[in-house]
């Protein structure tokens, strides 16, 4: 079996990423509730999410969190997005990153190289 050029260089890419990749695997159901509300603030907001469960859900007003995915679905969404302004990613980054995490973020950017 040959996989395809494009597939490998996906692979490297993730391959390359920091060891910390933001997900909602750990998550309580209300965690993952708090985010799914997140993430469709996030694409009202910003359009950046290219899926029709979640324009369905903004369309279906509260009755949304009845059509909130699994976690796998969640993180694949969120490593999907595209062109999200850095107001947005700190919006999601309050439920998939941890206070230890964002500590770590601010702690790096005063750090001189």
């Amino acid at each position: 079996m040959t996989v395809p050029e494009k597939k490998i260089d996906s692979w490297s890419a993730r391959a390359r990423k920091s060891r910390y990749e933001p997900s909602c695997k750990g998550m309580t159901a209300d965690e993952a509730q708090r985010l799914w509300i997140c993430m469709l603030e996030v694409q009202q907001r910003y359009g950046c999410y290219t899926s029709a469960r979640m324009d369905t859900a903004l369309n279906a007003g509260d009755d949304g969190l009845d059509l909130m995915p699994n976690r796998f679905i969640i993180d694949t969404f969120n490593e999907s997005i595209v062109d999200l302004p850095d107001e947005g990613r700190e919006m999601l980054n309050r439920y998939l990153c941890p206070s230890s995490c964002l500590t770590k973020q601010k702690w790096k950017f005063w750090k001189k190289d």
